[in-house]
């Protein structure tokens, strides 16, 4: 298990906190480690942890969030809002949005699985949310 303080992964923490570079012998964070941060991040909203999954594709863990909105314009806006917070991390997540969803993948390519950049987007793009009162919350 890597050397980390749980307490350092609550939802507002990683808000303030920023991404850094990687280095690429930094080894991912376990399945038994991510899903303690995610229930270290949510432990207040639960219903947020419904719109995020751990998936595995080609052997590597991937955080996929997916997000229902009201329309085409507010998923639009709402990756456009993601890109500018992209930019400010110089953190690149995979999205794909269309018709009222946006989809987003989180992980960090250098070490091949989920880091604490990971988790610092995931908030970052989850306080987002907040904005957007009248969007509708799916599994």
């Amino acid at each position: 298990m890597n050397n980390f303080n749980l307490q350092n992964f609550k939802f507002e923490t990683l808000l303030k906190k920023n991404c850094y570079v990687v280095d690429p012998y930094t080894q991912p964070f376990s399945s038994q480690e991510i899903d303690q941060i995610m229930k270290m991040i949510f432990i207040e909203k639960q219903n947020r942890l419904k719109r995020w999954a751990i998936k595995e594709i080609q052997g590597n863990k991937i955080l996929s969030g997916r997000f229902i909105l009201k329309s085409y314009q507010e998923a639009f806006a709402f990756v456009s809002a993601i890109y500018l917070i992209a930019e400010d991390q110089s953190y690149y997540p995979d999205i794909t949005f269309g018709d009222g969803f946006v989809y987003v993948s989180l992980f960090t390519i250098k070490i091949k699985g989920i880091h604490e950049n990971d988790f610092i987007m995931l908030t970052k793009i989850e306080n987002l949310m907040k904005d957007l009162p009248q969007s509708e919350i799916q599994k």
